[in-house]
């Protein structure tokens, strides 16, 4: 069994608005704002706390339809090329480095030919450890130089794409299917401490639950902290006589 649909039959017999927040998670991987203040409005209506302001949506339990049947699927992202490198190093623009489709390619050269200009790059680009390398700039481009840039060249599921890297702006999310590994990134996990932890496909769904009760219940520990639970209706009383001093026993909690 597909162990999204055994998140799924786990989920039909918690309570209405949990069950809701399960559908949500498989359906779009995270909450929302909109998406925790309807929950939140669920939660209210369950225990007849919410406000005459407020509406709760319909809940609805997931199912298995809710779970796309690509859910899970792994895609086959590979490697090209590399190639129009800009300001980095004295690499020119107009060359390219191409990437075997299968197998292993071994890229060779001289000393001062580029190599490690073109695995910076890749490191700054793709899921590297080191992150304190920088791309080095030409030396020789002037104090105008252009900020460090390179085009790559991919396949995801055969088909082709590109996407540009640019030195100082977010990496593309395209290239998150890579991850770059040398000596530098070995030295981290030699050196420094690191805490690796695996969450198998869908198990999120659990620490996300936790994470949003855990904001509900601050909340509502917040909203009742602010309540004003001084019974106002005892100053109405006489506490000198027999009655007022019952009704002044009276535990308000």
């Amino acid at each position: 069994m597909n162990v999204l649909h055994e998140i799924v039959d786990w989920a039909q017999n918690l309570p209405g608005w949990l069950a809701d927040a399960v559908r949500r998670l498989l359906k779009h991987g995270k909450l929302d704002e909109n998406d925790e203040s309807e929950l939140l409005a669920m939660l209210r209506s369950k225990y007849q706390i919410l406000s005459k302001t407020e509406k709760a949506p319909l809940i609805q339990k997931p199912s298995r339809v809710d779970v796309s049947a690509a859910s899970g699927k792994q895609h086959s992202v590979k490697l090209c090329s590399l190639r129009d490198l800009t300001n980095v190093n004295a690499i020119t623009s107009n060359q390219q480095l191409q990437f075997g489709k299968d197998g292993v390619t071994v890229v060779y050269g001289r000393n001062a030919s580029g190599k490690s200009g073109y695995a910076r790059v890749l490191k700054r680009a793709c899921r590297a450890r080191d992150t304190k390398e920088a791309v080095h700039r030409n030396l020789f481009g002037g104090a105008t130089a252009a900020v460090p840039n390179a085009v790559f060249d991919f396949t995801v599921d055969g088909q082709a794409q590109s996407v540009i890297w640019e030195e100082g702006k977010p990496c593309p999310n395209e290239l998150a299917g890579f991850a770059v590994f040398d000596s530098r990134c070995a030295r981290i996990y030699v050196d420094e401490k690191n805490d690796v932890s695996y969450v198998p496909y869908g198990m999120d769904i659990f620490q996300k639950l936790v994470e949003l009760c855990n904001r509900f219940r601050g909340l509502m520990v917040t909203e009742r902290d602010a309540i004003n639970l001084h019974p106002s209706f005892l100053d109405e009383f006489n506490l000198e006589t027999e009655t007022g001093k019952l009704v002044a026993g009276v535990n308000v909690s």
